[in-house]
């Protein structure tokens, strides 16, 4: 990005430039006589300072003004030509062609308006980050996972521009939004110190007494005594009946965030039911799919969606064999991993009876007669065909040495233990990151201080330290855009913005987050102002997964 400073053009375009601003001066003018003629001939006899008719006064109108009422005034007179409510019946009409002419220049008058007001005359506006932006950049830098926590979900939503969320001048900061700061830091750094020290793994092993859920829990228990862990529909229905295979057995879940190994001895079966499609509203001609997704007893029951439940992993479940599936998924603190059908029934509360209907006469006559859901279902479950994923036994260990999580929080702390003597150089090294450019030694010297009087407060080194952080993620540095003031100008006599800003900028177009180590590497190093530079780093992001 560069800010022009007096650099001169050939005389040729100069000339040019100017004949092309005379002809859309004179351009503008015409359009505006045109309309102040029809405006004058057909409207100001009864819209004027003296007769108001329908509290209207057109006469002091000024199509020069670019003003939000302007806008209004024009919009409305717009709409009553167009609607042909004006002039009245009984005044003198315009032609047809005249009032598509008129209608035509106020429309574009009314355009000009529009793009004078909401421009921001070429200059960069000073911005926050958006709620994406806030959201990706913490946890880029404190390395917490976004799979099951949301530093912003309490925010206000943002306003979209042109279907945008990141328009500099519709990013507005509320009182509301800044005490939603102060929560979303301390939550996102208590978050970030969870996992501490390495705990080394634990095994985790469920292979019986499956509790899935009331409806359930008694048909399996007639039908197999719950051995199994059994799953029918897709986990999207709106009231789902074995959508979601939980451990209920382990409502603590796991102990810290990490990466856990998960092993799961399961099974595809009745993939070839003699039901019809109209009785089970599954498509049985692709192999069955289990998804794995996290899940919390104190968000909610651990058979019912929650708000934040990615999918994991998935595996191809083998028709009627049984097999182990494994695979190495995330887990936050409290989490434990739910078994889902993502390619199961729609609807299995319905199919009982549709079963029933139409298929009657594959149960044994005994059963026949069965009336109510109850009834029903513990008869498809015990005796029928119903399409289904069935899991024996699970295992769970972790969480691994090499989770992302452990990595970072010896690099928050300075090693595998909490080291006192680094905490400083931690403290400068953290808001060098957060603030996106090289911070001041009084800067630093301000957070330096606060840690100092935390820790005469009474609190902790670890504690007094965890605060100084939250209130770097609360620092008008962090939570704004650098306004990238000029750097002295170069041979070219024009001005550039700092290499940190330009780094910043070009991080957040194409990442929607804070630079990388390499893109700061090269704004350190001043090689963003090679155009072969600044092309390399912009291909290099554009093939991250991030972009």
């Amino acid at each position: 990005m560069r800010f022009s400073s007096g650099k001169k053009f050939p005389l040729g375009i100069s000339v040019a430039l100017i004949v092309l601003l005379l002809m859309r001066n004179c351009a503008d003018a015409d359009q505006v006589n045109k309309i102040d003629g029809f405006l004058e001939h057909y409207c100001i006899t009864c819209h004027n300072n003296i007769d108001q008719s329908g509290d209207r006064d057109f006469e002091n109108l000024s199509l020069s003004q670019t003003d939000v009422e302007t806008q209004l005034q024009v919009q409305e007179i717009i709409d009553q030509i167009t609607l042909g409510a004006m002039p009245p019946e009984e005044a003198e009409q315009p032609t047809d062609e005249s009032r598509v002419r008129v209608i035509r220049a106020l429309t574009t008058r009314l355009q000009s308006m529009h793009r004078q007001t909401t421009s921001t005359g070429g200059k960069t506006v000073l911005r926050r980050l958006s709620q994406r932006e806030y959201r990706n950049t913490v946890s880029d830098l404190l390395g917490v996972s976004l799979n099951t926590f949301d530093p912003t979900k309490a925010f206000p939503h943002e306003s979209l521009s042109h279907g945008f969320d990141n328009i500099g001048d519709q990013l507005v900061t509320s009182g509301f939004l800044l005490e939603q700061y102060l929560e979303a830091a301390d939550a996102s750094v208590e978050k970030a110190f969870l996992s501490g020290p390495y705990p080394g793994p634990k095994t985790w092993n469920f292979d019986s007494k499956f509790d899935q859920q009331p409806e359930l829990n008694g048909a399996h228990r007639k039908a197999f005594d719950q051995k199994y862990m059994v799953l029918y529909e897709h986990p999207f229905n709106d009231k789902t009946e074995g959508a979601y295979g939980s451990l209920n057995s382990f409502p603590q879940g796991v102990p810290v965030d990490g990466l856990y190994k998960v092993r799961v001895l399961a099974s595809a079966l009745h993939r070839k039911t003699p039901y019809s499609k109209k009785a089970v509203k599954i498509d049985t001609s692709e192999p069955f799919r289990m998804g794995i997704r996290p899940g919390s007893s104190r968000v909610g029951a651990l058979y019912k969606a929650q708000p934040l439940q990615p999918k994991l992993a998935e595996h191809v479940i083998t028709d009627d064999i049984e097999q182990w599936y494994e695979c190495v998924i995330p887990l936050d603190k409290g989490y434990s991993p739910r078994f889902t059908f993502e390619n199961g029934q729609h609807d299995i509360r319905g199919a009982y009876s549709r079963i029933y209907q139409l298929h009657k006469d594959t149960f044994p006559e005994s059963l026949r007669d069965n009336k109510g859901i109850v009834q029903q279902r513990n008869a498809v479950l015990r005796d029928g065909c119903m399409p289904q994923i069935r899991i024996q036994q699970v295992e769970i260990f972790g969480p691994l040495k090499n989770s992302p999580q452990i990595k970072n929080y010896k690099r928050l702390v300075g090693g595998p233990t909490f080291r006192k003597e680094e905490l400083l150089h931690r403290i400068d090294s953290f808001a060098t990151r957060a603030f996106r450019r090289p911070v001041s030694a009084d800067e630093l010297k301000e957070f330096h201080a606060l840690f100092q009087s935390q820790s005469q407060a009474g609190r902790t080194p670890f504690q007094a330290y965890k605060d100084t952080l939250k209130a770097i993620l609360c620092s008008p540095k962090f939570l704004y855009f650098n306004p990238g003031e000029p750097e002295t100008e170069d041979k070219t006599r024009e001005k550039r913005i700092s290499q940190h800003a330009l780094a910043e900028r070009i991080s957040y177009f194409l990442t929607s987050s804070l630079p990388d180590v390499e893109l700061r590497q090269a704004a350190d190093q001043g090689r963003l102002n090679s155009h072969h530079a600044l092309r390399a780093e912009v291909v290099r992001l554009l093939g991250r997964e991030a972009s």
